[in-house]
């Protein structure tokens, strides 16, 4: 592998984002990588930013991740994907879910919520690639919403583009799941793996 891969996570608490970085770091873990973890859960069981900064690599000696050097962002809801812009670079592949919570600022209308093309438009002019869809509607039809953030583990594994194989992911991911919702999450992890096959078609 290279001396660094770096990957951040952002979204709100109840999102899934523990979840999500249990398995990659068990994965990496059970590899026998060095890394490195940063959170920030800034209420996280209010709804508030959440944001998990993983470096792996032999040369990683910093928890926290140089700005504009993520080699990916999974973001969990769109808002949160701007906040965590300054980690963005030319290397930076996004992969996003595009159906976010609606803070409580903008339910009562005090603020109102960044046009989501515009936030797609942006985000592909700072990074690489960016893979952007309905993440939370695929976890719903896989049987739990509570599933979403392995919709987006099954299209990082898809992708190929960290140095945990699909199959290492795959299998941190029944290891660490709770065995009554294996079902639902192996088949959120295949949906994001096919809407990953579907974007690169278009």
């Amino acid at each position: 592998m290279s001396d660094e891969f770096n990957c951040i996570i952002v979204g709100v608490g109840g999102q899934g984002g523990a979840t999500l970085t249990n398995v990659i770091a068990e994965a990496a873990t059970r590899k026998g990588l060095r890394g490195r973890m940063h959170e920030t859960l800034g209420m996280a069981q209010r709804g508030g930013s959440v944001q998990v900064q993983i470096r792996l690599g032999s040369q990683v000696y910093s928890s926290f991740i140089p700005p504009g050097q993520a080699d990916v962002l999974i973001a969990l809801d769109p808002n949160e994907a701007l906040r965590a812009a300054e980690y963005i670079g030319k290397k930076t592949t996004i992969i996003m879910n595009t159906n976010g919570i609606l803070p409580v600022s903008v339910l009562m209308g005090k603020e109102k919520y960044p046009d989501l093309k515009e936030e797609i438009s942006l985000l592909k002019q700072l990074g690489r690639e960016v893979y952007a869809y309905d993440a939370y509607g695929l976890a719903k039809q896989a049987g739990s919403i509570r599933a979403m953030s392995v919709v987006l583990l099954g299209s990082l594994a898809k992708l190929g583009i960290s140095p945990l194989t699909r199959d290492e992911l795959y299998q941190a991911m029944l290891d660490t799941v709770p065995k009554k919702y294996l079902k639902e999450n192996i088949a959120a992890f295949n949906a994001g793996e096919m809407e990953i096959e579907k974007l690169r078609k278009k």
